[in-house]
Formats: C-alpha cells, structure tokens, sequence
C-alpha cells in the first residue's frame, strides 16, 4: 500500500493517490496535487511504503514517476518503509538462489530519493545498499514511545542469534538483562528444528520477548514454551512488523500480550493487538 502526502512549512497534507487495477492485472496510477496546502514550492513530498505484496513495488516506481511528471515543485522527495520486503533474503545461501535484497534495494536506488527512512529493518545489509537511507532502529521505537511496556519486564529475550544485537542494544538503554535464546533453521525449508534458552531458572519472573518480525509465529510459541519450562511467570511479546499471516489467537495461547509498531494481520483480530505509538524518525 502506497500513501502521499506533503510538507510545506508547518502546513501538511495528504495527496489524494488513486490506485486501481487494469482488468489483465495492471496497476493504474493517478496523483492530485490540487487539494494539497496551496504553496509554490513543497519542502517535501513524502511517499510511504506499507508493503503488502509484490505490487506494491511496482505502484512505487509508478507513483514516484507519476509525482514527478507534475508541475508541482518540492524540495525533497522522501520515503518512508515500514516492513523492507525480502529483508529475509540478504545473502545467497544455495546456488541458483538470487540475491533479492538487493534487487529491491536497486530498485528503489532508482527513484533517487533524496532521503530514504526504514524502520528496524530485519538486515543491517540495508543501510549499505540503500542511497541516502536513515535506519530507525528497534531501539529507537521503544525510547521514542511513550507506552509503558519495557518497566515491568525483568528480562528481554532475545530470540535467536540475529537478534542479539539489537536486543542487546536495546537493553543497555533501559538496563534491562537479555536472556539469550537460539533456533536453529533448515536453509532450504526454513523449518525450525529446535529452541534454546540459555537460562537457569525464570521462576515468577516476567520477560519480553523482542524481534523485528513476526510471519507465522511458530517460532515465538516454541520460544514461549520454553520459557514456561524455565518458570517465566508472564510472556510479552514486540515485534515491530507484525505480519502474523498465520493469525494471532493460537500465539496468544502461550503468549500473555503481543504488541508491534504496525500490525498487517487480519481487522477481525487487530483488537487482539497492542499498537506502540512512536511516529518516526526526523
């Protein structure tokens, strides 16, 4: 999903975008600047990518192309992505494989933005491929947010190897521990093969689980199995992009409460979802 909007001094405003779909399959694009704060020059316009599926690259290079057929001027062009789609897949692990970070990164290098916000991307390999890119890391979001979801932990769980950085980053900010946990994925199928949680005893204990993603949250109910098995009194998990194609009912069965920066589950569910309300970086 595309949204448009500018900045014109303290003046802001959303661009009307019309997105609609040719009936072979093709996206149709229009922009309407008219009904914007009236101005002659914009400071910015500002493009967000909430990632839904493929398309949505696609409706991305047409509206940057869109905007600047326009006779409006700006000084900036931003974008903003929330969830960086194929993140996942930032290295080639098995022959024939492509490197698909990296295509969409050249991608949107294409557009030539003059300034690109990603929030907690899941691979630090972005802020190298990404042109004039600001990385709003995970720690960023929780000191940025006024919900008091951090002061009753007594632990953040870090839930496997690529994590630990972050969380631990995160973690010396708010001087909290980190228990370490470690799965263990088959490269071909992605399949979790085993939990760890280097952790004697968490009896009474309340814990944070924090991850940059959650798809089909199998991986955080083995974690929160395992943190039952060690005496964890209450499991909260973060994730800052909740995809959670897989629902969230059966994760909130071993989990106590589930928050994230955006949830792109289903409506029927996103009650059942704590929103975090940082708004970005500068």
């Amino acid at each position: 999903m595309i949204n448009l909007s500018v900045m014109a001094g303290s003046k802001a405003g959303t661009v009307p975008l019309k997105v609609s779909k040719f009936p072979c399959g093709e996206s149709n694009i229009s922009v309407d600047f008219s009904k914007t704060p009236l101005t002659i020059v914009y400071d910015q316009v500002n493009i967000s990518l909430n990632f839904k599926g493929n398309s949505d690259l696609i409706d991305l290079l047409l509206v940057v192309d869109a905007v600047k057929r326009t006779e409006v001027v700006y000084k900036s062009l931003v974008l903003l992505v929330t969830y960086f789609p194929y993140g996942r897949q930032d290295r080639v692990c098995n022959n024939g494989e492509p490197h698909s970070l990296r295509v969409v990164c050249d991608l949107i290098n294409s557009c030539s933005f003059d300034r690109v916000f990603v929030i907690d991307p899941h691979s630090d390999v972005i802020g190298g491929l990404i042109n004039n890119v600001r990385i709003v890391d995970q720690t960023e979001v929780f000191l940025g947010s006024k919900t008091k979801l951090i002061s009753s932990q007594d632990y953040l769980v870090s839930p496997d190897a690529g994590a630990y950085k972050k969380v631990s980053k995160t973690a010396r900010e708010l001087q909290k521990e980190v228990v370490r946990a470690d799965k263990i994925r088959d490269t071909k199928t992605g399949e979790i093969t085993s939990t760890e949680v280097y952790a004697q005893d968490l009896t009474s204990k309340s814990v944070l689980i924090l991850d940059d993603i959650a798809d089909g949250g199998r991986s955080f109910t083995e974690l929160a199995k395992k943190l039952r098995e060690k005496g964890a009194q209450k499991i909260t998990l973060y994730v800052t992009h909740g995809m959670f194609t897989k629902g969230v009912k059966s994760l909130l069965e071993h989990v106590d409460e589930i928050w994230c920066y955006e949830y792109n589950g289903t409506q029927d569910e996103a009650g059942l979802v704590n929103i975090v309300d940082f708004m970005g970086g500068d």
